[in-house]
């Protein structure tokens, strides 16, 4: 029996869930989710604690988040946009603009949102 799609090991849970492969994107993308979520919990933890540090609120956009974690790749992904999709250059800057935390967050839980609707 011959599948169109060949995998270089083998996935034989997901053959024997009742949904096969969406199964196994429903769980990915709940694990995406999850992720994004945890990594806006961890970012919120960051800013209370330069906060208490500081003695005022000090809140790291998604920018300077990245920027912190791996300027090259940053630099690379804005010069990409701004040379492939120049018209979506300004609204990325505004959504980078934004707390690191709520992006995040509001992404996972869309994603963990949708994927639970999509179950239903």
């Amino acid at each position: 029996m011959g599948h169109w799609l060949r995998l270089p090991f083998h996935l034989d849970f997901v053959h024997r869930t009742a949904m096969g492969w969406g199964a196994l994107v429903m769980f990915l993308f709940r694990i995406l989710g999850l992720l994004l979520i945890t990594l806006a919990l961890m970012a919120l933890g960051a800013d209370a604690l330069k906060s208490l540090e500081a003695g005022a609120l000090e809140i790291r956009s998604l920018s300077a988040l990245w920027t912190l974690v791996h300027q090259a790749s940053f630099d690379g992904f804005t010069g990409w946009v701004a040379g492939t999709v120049p018209a979506v250059s300004a609204p990325l800057a505004k959504v980078m603009s934004f707390p690191a935390w709520a992006v995040l967050g509001v992404t996972g839980i869309v994603i963990a949102g949708l994927i639970r609707l999509i179950r239903r």
